[in-house]
């Protein structure tokens, strides 16, 4: 075989090896999954733990990296895994504060008790702004060192957390003795699912990821679409004097986390230099972008973005061409949002236990993909219909609908919520469609709908709620209804 053919097929083997992301500009893969690196510190070695279920646990400070050349960043781990035989895979939090993770987890959660029942284990770690843990110089400087270069690398948005996340894998399985490779699930809200949904992209290892109001799509004004931005910045405008509201929240018009618009404009940067960021940035941070690669490792998937979310502000705007990617929309949900738990439809939801189960465990039924979804204007209404795929049964349907909603990134967008009185049962028809029309305001300009198909899964005899949305749609009303 000649030189030239041998050295085209080791290249071949390298990029299918180590995968789309090689050449990653966020991340240095070959450090992250090095063990030698790690600069362990044990806080506590492992020792039994007593509760519902016992376990062996340890907790540990292990080195993420450099923000830039003499910012080191480190965090806390904790390993819990079965008294008897080595964890295969783990559940991965970083929703945990440093008073808590210094102390021993007691295991009562149902689901947790059942993945170390089944040798499966747990990691936790501290995800948090790191202000709320005594490192606000820290975050002080590289926010200044951000601001300066525009380089991602020196925050923990964009690199920190997702980093944190993928070194805390490689500090369990360098635990060989505890842990043999498996299935890695990772889940979590707001900054907790934001960053896997990146870590997700660059590293292998993980094998799914459920993340709740937390983006996972490209929209216009996150890539800095001057035209809709300055729509969405006049309207927001108009809406915070119309309702004396003195300011919104600073993550609406945001890329992948806060907007950062004012403040790198008035640190000396072009809104060009911030059209360049998202070209440059955005296929390894959103998780619509890589579809095609996560599908081939088989990644399990789920987001809960909210209907009402300053984070997911654009899912107008989005999720109607994202019917691809599991989505599941709770009414009038997201940050800060405290809806009555008895007023919800779907308040018997449990995505999140039956997702990690069923990745975990296996089970022979699946979540409900996305149906599609076909409108029809005729006269004073709109006829909706939505068609489940081949051999796929919902056991109850229920749609919601509004008009005129304020447009994305608005604080009237967030404010506005869907009425209580404008959600509607559907049966299902004879061509097997679930169909509803919608009489039409005389006057106005947009509908918003979508609807939440439910499904019982039954795992390990244990039967859970699941829930999963149409993509979301806003129709235009053609004319002015007499």
């Amino acid at each position: 075989m000649k030189t030239t053919t041998i050295l085209f097929l080791l290249l071949i083997f390298f990029n299918t090896a180590y995968g789309q992301f090689s050449n990653s500009k966020l991340f240095d893969m070959e450090a992250i999954l090095d063990p030698s690196t790690l600069d362990t510190r044990i806080i506590e070695d492992w020792h039994l733990v007593e509760g519902k279920i016992p376990t062996q646990q340890k907790l540990i400070e292990i080195h993420v990296g450099e923000f830039y050349k003499g910012e080191v960043f480190r965090v806390p781990v904790r390993f819990i895994v079965p008294v008897n035989g080595k964890a295969k895979g783990f559940h991965l939090t970083g929703g945990h504060r440093l008073p808590e993770i210094h102390k021993d987890a007691l295991i009562k959660r149902p689901t947790d008790i059942e993945l170390i029942k089944n040798n499966v284990g747990i990691v936790h770690t501290v995800l948090q702004k790191l202000s709320t843990w005594n490192n606000k110089p820290l975050e002080q400087r590289i926010d200044q060192h951000y601001f300066t270069t525009l380089d991602p690398k020196s925050t923990v948005q964009y690199f920190g957390w997702p980093a944190q996340l993928m070194r805390a894998i490689t500090a369990a399985y360098n635990e060989k003795e505890y842990f043999e490779q498996g299935k890695v699930l990772i889940s979590g809200g707001s900054k907790n699912g934001a960053s896997p949904s990146i870590a997700v992209i660059h590293d292998k290892r993980i094998t799914a990821v459920h993340a709740g109001v937390s983006p996972y799509a490209t929209s216009g004004i996150r890539m800095r679409d001057k035209t809709l931005f300055e729509k969405a910045e006049k309207e927001n405008e108009q809406y915070l004097e119309k309702h004396q509201i003195k300011k919104s929240n600073r993550f609406l018009g945001g890329f992948y986390g806060p907007s950062f618009i004012e403040k790198s404009l008035a640190a000396g940067h072009t809104w060009k230099e911030l059209e360049q960021f998202a070209q440059q940035y955005y296929k390894e941070v959103f998780i619509a972008e890589n579809m095609d690669q996560l599908n081939q490792r088989n990644v399990d998937l789920l987001f809960h973005p909210g209907t009402h979310d300053f984070v997911c502000y654009d899912i107008p705007l989005v999720d109607k061409d994202c019917q691809h990617i599991p989505v599941y929309l709770q009414r009038n949900s997201g940050h800060g949002h405290k809806i009555p738990f008895d007023r919800q439809p779907d308040k018997n939801q449990q995505n999140l236990n039956a997702f990690i189960l069923k990745h975990f465990l296996g089970s022979q039924e699946s979540f409900l993909s996305r149906p599609s979804v076909s409108t029809y204007q005729q006269e004073k209404y709109l006829k909706i219909s939505f068609t489940m795929a081949p051999g796929e049964v919902a056991k109850s349907v229920q749609i919601f609908w509004m008009f005129d909603r304020p447009f994305s990134s608005t604080t009237g967008y967030i404010k506005e919520l869907f009425p209580l009185e404008n959600a509607q049962m559907l049966s299902q028809q004879s061509d097997g469609t679930w169909s509803t029309k919608i009489k039409l305001p005389k006057k106005g300009t947009t509908v918003d709908f979508y609807a939440n198909f439910e499904k019982e899964l039954n795992i390990e005899g244990q039967k859970y709620s699941t829930y999963i949305s149409s993509p979301y749609q806003v129709i235009n009303i053609n004319k002015q209804l007499k």
